[in-house]
């Protein structure tokens, strides 16, 4: 069996090994997996996309998703949807 060192983000290495975990599995054998899958599709086995070039998003306007203390999402104070007349005629 051969070592690979990979250099990897302190934090996406522990945010990667806590997914795994959840998963059973450990972070050698999810790399073991995405390598015999990337054999076995012949390349990368998810589609790699670049943004629009040029195109830059404003932070302030991105979505940073938090959760509750019992997991469910927490949502903006000021966040609107289309639908929320509907939810609300589905739920009163």
């Amino acid at each position: 069996m051969a070592t690979l060192s990979v250099n990897v983000d302190d934090d996406v290495k522990r945010q990667s090994e806590r997914l795994f975990k959840s998963m059973g599995l450990n972070l050698s054998t999810a790399v073991n997996v995405f390598l015999r899958k990337a054999l076995q599709e012949g390349g990368m086995p998810f589609k790699l996309t670049a943004g629009v070039r040029g195109q830059w998003v404003d932070p302030q306007y991105v979505l940073s998703p938090q959760r509750a203390a019992d997991g469910s999402a927490v949502l903006p104070v000021d966040w609107d949807d289309d639908e929320d007349a509907v939810y609300d005629a589905l739920y009163s």
